[in-house]
């Protein structure tokens, strides 16, 4: 039987299920012993970039041992079409097909949702540990299901959210690159940056990008002076970030980048042969609600690289402030 929406059948359950150990998947396929650790959910249509992304979620699976869940949403039009619903039946199980053939360790299930795509994804990904999309180079996310609206999903989804641009392969591909702010999800999106490069056995490169704001009538004085200053800024910034990850992480090789450029211009390029780019989201603020900065929209509509986009934690314990009280006039991400 269809699940109009994965996230709320699970809920419907006393508890959560549990996915390791012998079971069956909706083919009668039997599944390994591997335990699972969690729960990879891939947004695919029948475009090119989507099957990129179910590709890439795959590799990943295959070294965190989670689950993949392949999900296609058809609105109400369409599903009330017996013939357009069979169709995405078909092609969910084909992706599925395709996916056990290359890693048979791997379990791989499917779920077709009804409704409002962004709704229905972001409502899934509650029961999720991380949400992959597929992105046109120019970063625009394509097809019928994923418009360039649905950028707005790394503002709304509860979880992280991999953007993978074409092509996904990781030839000549090495190191993560954090882009840093100053905001207090900074510490989160390190943590999740050192577990990327532990498990990729990679190096971190953190980056801040700034930019002087134009002060009409300042003299060149002035100007130079505050762009010392700035600099400065940038430097304890990075060095704080450094610190923590030596901290938490001393096995984990790190470098720093302080680039005077437009945020989102000196990420891009500072990414542009990485393995993977992580950035933060900006914290909700006191109305509640996701909140989608400049800089990681311009991002992800100029993808060169998987990027990986971080929600806050609100009220963490421990977690380090990078909160600087004279950072708040920097252009960041």
């Amino acid at each position: 039987m269809l699940l109009r929406n994965l996230a709320r059948s699970w809920r419907r359950s006393p508890a959560r299920p549990s996915f390791s150990g012998p079971r069956k998947d909706e083919t009668g396929r039997v599944f390994g012993e591997n335990p699972v650790s969690g729960i990879i959910l891939v947004g695919i249509n029948d475009t090119a970039p989507s099957i990129a992304a179910a590709n890439w979620a795959l590799e990943r699976a295959r070294s965190t041992l989670d689950r993949i869940v392949i999900v296609h949403v058809l609105n109400d039009v369409d599903a009330a079409n017996s013939v357009a619903r069979d169709h995405a039946l078909a092609f969910l199980a084909k992706q599925a097909i395709s996916l056990r053939i290359s890693a048979p360790e791997t379990q791989v299930t499917t779920e077709l949702l009804i409704g409002n795509p962004l709704e229905e994804l972001t409502t899934a990904a509650s029961a999720a540990t991380l949400l992959v999309i597929g992105t046109h180079k120019t970063g625009f996310v394509q097809g019928r299901v994923f418009g360039s609206k649905y950028i707005q999903l790394a503002a709304t989804t509860p979880i992280p959210l991999a953007v993978i641009p074409m092509p996904a392969n990781r030839g000549g591909r090495a190191g993560v690159v954090v882009g840093l702010s100053d905001s207090r999800s900074t510490a989160v999106t390190l943590d999740f940056a050192i577990k990327e490069a532990r498990r990729t056995l990679s190096s971190i490169t953190l980056v801040h990008s700034w930019t002087l704001p134009n002060m009409p009538g300042e003299v060149f004085r002035d100007g130079g002076r505050r762009e010392f200053e700035y600099s400065l800024i940038a430097e304890k910034l990075l060095d704080h970030a450094k610190t923590h990850i030596h901290t938490v992480a001393p096995d984990v090789p790190v470098r720093t980048r302080s680039l005077r450029r437009p945020p989102a211009e000196g990420l891009l390029d500072a990414a542009g042969t990485a393995l993977l780019l992580v950035l933060g989201r900006t914290a909700p603020g006191p109305a509640g609600g996701g909140v989608l900065g400049a800089t990681v929209h311009d991002v992800l509509v100029n993808l060169t690289t998987a990027t990986m986009i971080v929600p806050p934690e609100n009220d963490r314990p421990g977690t380090p402030e990078f909160q600087l009280a004279d950072t708040e006039h920097v252009a960041i991400a």
